[in-house]
């Protein structure tokens, strides 16, 4: 571990960092000093704001309310180019290698010593070589980048960070896609780069690089910086315990479950062998009454894999079974008419009209409420008054959707899928986005779906709602179940420490 100096001012510093996207803020108060020579770590749960905080420091995000300073110098970096001439770059997890080149016009790119507009070949090789050398990498610059393993194409992206004369080096999830060996020499690459001066900010799922590699470790939660672990106190467990959200068992307590299913209720739907995107042939059971939460990291698979059981995309390889037998589902409403109902977690693809809310409530089987093919508004007030009335908007069926609340537009559509007379209600995130009232009552809502014999598949960002809700949790893991946590296991903690201990084992 590095030790900086004392005297001199942070390498790159973020304060009061405030970010919105409309009404909903990505960062509330986003703090973030990394010095001089050393790895400073980043690590929340999901929707914490930790890419938001990268993207504010890297150039690409401006932030709304707060000061970025570089070198002790307060600056607006309005762009990654401004960001560069800082001596700021970011590495994103994806790969931007130009295929077809080398790795010295890889390395160089942007940035080839020239003389009259010609390239000087002979000092940019000098330069590129001083550049792999001093990290420790060794490659021949002359080497197709094609040719190089996915390893070595991240360590000429590091390379070419270093080359353009970035200072402080933003990593994000650099070795998500590697495999074990591979991550082990671009690890030992970061680290040299590292003792040669360059600050690196290092963001990343897997808590035993965190504890390996960082001087200090800047903790999210809700679009705030929270703590701050230095030193020794950067462990595998502090870390576990810094992610999980304080007083969010206390927050979904009142929707929680108080009994599990039984085990002898029938199953009702079936994934077998789902191969698509992110999915590597995954089975799953859903059982009537029971709450099934799903969780991963981004990537892994989960939101591909409510879209199958949803109808929204058609898997590569394997089926879905509904009631014993095979189903096609080409669109959603193909699975609603099988009885599964599907809620994303982006409201705008949930099909809301620019309707009353009672329209929008009963938009799943309008058929019910006609007469001779014609619906009334007193008829339409009717039937949706007792699920309006259940989540307190009775007074509400003749306001427009779009002027209620983001909780309230998600009560609407969840008492859609309850109308819907669905039996199996797949449920992307239902609360992201609410305040706390409003998580509480649809965490209820979910807990009684399960509570009439429904099958309830959900996921959410925060593990503490699965550990408090769902009556079991598989783990997905590059596109493959993990883990399955239920019972006295099914704890925040553990889930947090089964996604990151099952995404630092080898990759397959």
């Amino acid at each position: 571990m590095s030790s900086p100096s004392a005297s001199a001012p942070p390498a790159l510093l973020l304060e009061g960092i405030v970010k919105r996207f409309g009404s909903a803020y990505a960062l509330r108060d986003g703090q973030l000093r990394v010095e001089p020579g050393t790895i400073h770590g980043v690590v929340g749960p999901n929707g914490a704001g930790k890419s938001t905080l990268l993207r504010v420091g890297s150039g690409q995000l401006v932030p709304d309310v707060g000061t970025v300073a570089v070198d002790g110098v307060a600056i607006a970096l309005r762009g990654p180019r401004a960001a560069l001439r800082a001596g700021i770059a970011m590495m994103p997890q994806e790969q931007t290698v130009v295929p077809g080149l080398t790795v010295e016009e890889n390395v160089s790119l942007g940035h080839e010593p020239s003389r009259g507009g010609v390239v000087r070949r002979g000092a940019r090789r000098t330069r590129v070589r001083e550049t792999l050398e001093r990290i420790g990498i060794a490659i021949d610059p002359r080497a197709p980048i094609d040719e190089l393993t996915a390893a070595e194409q991240r360590m000429t992206m590091l390379a070419r960070a270093l080359y353009s004369g970035a200072r402080v080096l933003v990593l994000d999830e650099p070795t998500a896609a590697l495999r074990r060996e591979d991550a082990e020499r671009l690890l030992d690459t970061v680290t040299a780069a590292r003792d040669a001066g360059t600050a690196i900010v290092y963001v990343s799922h897997r808590f035993a690089e965190i504890e390996r590699l960082c001087d200090a470790v800047t903790v999210l939660r809700d679009g705030s910086t929270v703590d701050r672990l230095v030193g020794v106190a950067i462990t595998a467990d502090a870390l576990v315990r810094a992610v999980v959200t304080e007083g969010a068992i206390d927050d979904v307590a009142d929707g929680r479950r108080t009994s599990s299913p039984a085990s002898d209720l029938p199953t009702v739907a079936r994934l077998r062998g789902i191969t698509g995107r992110e999915l590597h042939g995954v089975d799953l059971d859903v059982r009537a009454g029971e709450i099934v939460g799903v969780c991963g990291l981004a990537g892994s698979g989960v939101t591909e894999l409510l879209e199958a059981l949803g109808g929204v995309v058609g898997p590569g390889a394997g089926h879905v079974e509904v009631d014993g037998a095979v189903r096609r589902f080409r669109e959603p409403h193909d699975a609603l008419r099988r009885g599964i109902a599907f809620l994303p977690a982006e409201r705008s693809r949930a099909g809301m009209l620019d309707r009353p809310v009672r329209e929008n409530l009963l938009v799943a089987r309008m058929d019910d409420v006609a007469v001779r093919g014609f619906v009334t508004n007193g008829r339409e007030r009717r039937a949706a008054h007792p699920a309006l009335a259940s989540f307190g908007l009775a007074d509400r069926a003749d306001d427009p959707l779009g002027a209620l609340s983001g909780g309230n537009r998600q009560k609407v559509l969840l008492g859609r899928c309850v109308r819907a007379d669905a039996r199996v209600v797949v449920l992307d995130d239902p609360t992201v986005g609410v305040d706390v009232g409003a998580r509480q009552e649809i965490h209820r809502s979910i807990v009684a779906l399960a509570d009439a014999g429904r099958a309830v598949v959900v996921a959410a960002s925060e593990v503490e709602e699965l550990a408090a809700v769902a009556d079991r949790v598989v783990v997905l893991v590059r596109g493959r179940i993990a883990a399955e946590l239920s019972g006295d296991a099914l704890t925040p903690e553990r889930l947090v420490e089964r996604v990151t201990v099952e995404a630092a084992a080898p990759s397959t």
